[in-house]
């Protein structure tokens, strides 16, 4: 499957995120997300091939803790003071993946 082809649904957000690496916790904006991974723009360099974890939330999650999911940078440029990081989910936890799937749908007839 070429690079730019994805297997998952993927929706537009701007939900705030941290990101740990490195033993290091750092802040970003998540902009986009499906079952299968998330675009961050992150506030500090987070490198290609880095495993991660994000904590972030969804507003159509009836539970408020966070979500954590682990996942593996795919690709990470610099966009002027900032990092635009791709973000491939490990192995997801099924509870996680159902609200992911309904935030989407939900977008989706927010749209409609």
């Amino acid at each position: 499957m070429p690079n730019n082809q994805r297997q998952y649904e993927r929706v537009s957000t701007s939900q705030p995120t941290i990101i740990l690496h490195h033993q290091h916790e750092d802040t970003g904006k998540m902009i986009d997300i499906s079952a299968q991974g998330s675009g961050v723009i992150a506030n500090a360099p987070v490198l290609e091939g880095e495993n991660v974890k994000l904590k972030f939330t969804l507003p159509t999650h009836a539970i408020h803790s966070p979500f954590e999911i682990s996942g593996k940078v795919v690709h990470s440029n610099k966009v002027r003071q900032q990092y635009l990081v791709g973000i491939v989910f490990d192995t997801i936890n099924p509870s996680y993946e159902s609200a992911i799937r309904e935030f989407i749908s939900n977008h989706h007839s927010m749209r409609d």
